[in-house]
C-alpha cells in the first residue's frame, strides 16, 4: 500500500553565523538519511509516540514470553540493504493501529524525496492495545520480513522514479489531479510490489478478492453510471473512481501471483467467473506485464497506460470504441 503526502517547512531562526552554521549542518546530517545506522530507524509507535520496544510479556500465571527483537532486527536488516535506498529511508515504523499489515508514505521536503515505512505490530508479534507478546517462530519473523520487502518495493519504485526523471517530474505526477494518470501509476506499483515479493519468497497470500458479490456491485454501480446522460462527469464522480481503483487492485495483485507461480486456477478464476469479467481480467494483467517490464513510466505512459485500462472496463459494458473518448476525460 502507498500513500503520499507533503509538508511544510520552516525555516531555522537567524541568530549568529554561528548558530545557522552550526543549524545547517543538523539539518544535513538529518536530511542524510544513510549515515543513520539502521537500528535507529526502525522505532515502535505507541499512539504516536516512539517508545522502547517490549522486553517481554507477563501472562497471568506467571510465565513470560521474551520479545526476541533481535531476530526480527537481524531478518530486516538484510532486507533493508539489499534494497539499497537507505538515503531515502526516514523510519520504519512498527506500530499498532494500521489498517493493513503495511504502508508506504513518502513527501518531498527541500527537493528531497523522504520515506517513510510502516508495519504492522502484530507482525513482530506484538499486540499494540494490550502489549501482549507472542513467542518468536521462524515463519511469524519470515512474515514480518515478507511485509518489510513489499514495501521497500513501494519505495524503490519511486527513488528509481526520481533517479531516472529527476524530482520536480515526480512531484508535478504525484501531485497530478488526472485520475487516469493516478489509478496507473497505483495499480502497477501494487502489481511491481507484489510480483517481486512473492518471486523473493515464494508466497502468495493476500487478503484481495473479487468473487460474485463483488462483481454484481461493480456492474450494477456500471450500469447505473452509463445510462447517465454526462457519463464522463459520473465515471470519474471519486466514489465510482474508487470502486475501480479497487477492482484493479485487487487484479494486479493476482496477476502478479499469477504470473510468478503460473497458477491461473488459484488466483485469477474467483476474479473472472463469465466472459466479460474474464475478458478483462486477462486485459489488464497483460498490460501491467507489459508496462512492468519498462518501467520506471514517465508520465506520458503512465497516461497511456491509465486510458487503456479505463478502456478495457468500458468494454465489459460494451460502450462503443468513439463513445469512449468522449466518456474518458483527463
Amino acid at each position: 500500500m502507498f500513500k503520499i503526502f507533503r509538508k511544510k517547512i520552516k525555516g531555522f531562526p537567524k541568530c549568529s553565523n554561528k548558530v545557522d552554521s552550526n543549524e545547517e549542518k543538523k539539518e544535513q546530517e538529518l536530511e542524510n538519511f544513510s549515515v543513520i545506522p539502521f537500528e535507529k530507524k526502525i522505532v515502535y509507535m505507541k499512539e504516536n509516540r516512539i517508545i522502547d520496544f517490549p522486553e517481554k510479556y507477563e501472562h497471568v500465571d506467571g510465565k513470560l514470553t521474551v520479545f526476541e527483537k533481535d531476530k526480527y532486527f537481524s531478518s530486516a536488516r538484510r532486507v533493508y540493504d539489499s534494497a539499497n535506498i537507505g538515503e531515502y529511508i526516514k523510519r520504519i515504523e512498527i506500530k499498532g493501529n494500521l489498517d493493513g499489515l503495511g504502508e508506504c508514505q513518502s513527501y518531498v521536503e527541500n527537493d528531497k524525496l523522504q520515506i517513510i515505512v510502516r508495519i504492522a505490530s502484530k507482525e513482530m508479534g506484538i499486540i499494540g492495545h494490550s502489549g501482549y507478546v507472542h513467542k518468536y517462530t521462524e515463519e511469524k519473523c519470515r512474515k514480518f520480513t515478507e511485509t518489510l520487502a513489499h514495501e521497500l518495493v513501494h519505495a524503490k519504485n519511486h527513488v528509481n522514479f526520481i533517479r531516472k526523471f529527476g524530482i520536480e517530474e515526480y512531484k508535478a505526477i504525484r501531485e497530478s489531479k488526472n485520475k487516469l494518470l493516478s489509478i496507473a501509476w497505483n495499480i502497477l506499483d501494487e502489481y511491481s510490489a507484489c510480483r517481486e515479493t512473492a518471486e523473493q519468497y515464494n508466497s502468495f497470500d493476500s487478503v484481495e478478492r473479487i468473487g460474485e458479490s463483488e462483481k454484481f456491485m461493480y456492474t450494477s454501480i456500471m450500469k447505473g453510471v452509463l445510462k447517465n446522460k454526462e457519463k464522463e462527469k459520473v465515471l470519474m464522480d471519486s466514489n465510482t473512481y474508487m470502486y475501480i481503483h479497487h477492482l484493479n487492485y485487487t487484479i494486479a495483485t493476482r496477476s502478479a501471483f499469477a504470473d510468478v507461480s503460473g497458477n491461473e486456477e488459484e488466483h485469477l478464476n474467483h476474479i473472472g467467473g463469465n466472459d466479460k469479467f474474464s475478458n478483462y481480467v486477462k486485459s489488464i494483467r497483460s498490460l501491467l506485464g507489459e508496462y512492468y517490464h519498462l518501467q520506471p513510466l514517465n508520465e506520458v505512459s503512465y497516461k497511456k497506460l491509465g486510458k487503456s485500462i479505463m478502456c478495457s472496463f468500458l468494454e465489459i459494458y460494451e460502450v462503443e470504441k468513439e463513445e469512449m473518448n468522449d466518456i474518458i476525460v483527463n
